[in-house]
């Protein structure tokens, strides 16, 4: 289960950490952060979603570490506005950073090009789609969103 969502950067958080239960619904007034808080589980889903996925080395520009390797998943299906997904319209990158039971750590890095994200586990970083298979890591659903309520 999906135990945290940590934005750093992102939108309008500069840093927020959001702790989930089971069944979490998000409520709040308007431009109080609901949809950030959506499309970065979005952006979540579109990492733990595709456990196939190939690993690779991250861009240049994110600086951490040439051995480093993670995940660059298509997002254009999402209609995501990267240019202006940092903090006051800011320099990149975002951070968006899932913990889930069992220790395992989801970081996506959000740039202007699109996301790269690195998986770990509580034995380090997972760089096979096999490792990440195995992680056990559960499907990220997301409903659809609802207008007001009075």
């Amino acid at each position: 289960m999906l135990r945290t969502l940590r934005l750093q950067n992102y939108r309008c958080f500069r840093d927020h950490t959001v702790t989930l239960q089971t069944d979490t619904v998000i409520v709040g007034k308007n431009n109080a952060g609901k949809s950030t808080i959506v499309e970065a589980l979005h952006l979540l889903a579109a990492v733990v979603n595709r456990k196939a996925s190939s690993f690779v080395s991250p861009p240049r520009m994110l600086e951490l570490g040439k051995f480093q390797r993670g995940t660059a998943p298509k997002i254009a299906h999402l209609s995501i506005n990267l240019q202006t997904a940092f903090h006051r319209h800011g320099d990149p990158p975002a951070i968006l950073t899932a913990t889930f039971n069992g220790g395992a750590i989801v970081t996506i890095y959000v740039h202007k090009e699109g996301i790269d994200a690195l998986v770990r586990s509580s034995q380090g970083t997972v760089t096979t789609s096999n490792a990440f298979t195995n992680l056990n890591i559960p499907y990220i659903h997301i409903l659809h969103q609802v207008g007001p309520l009075h």
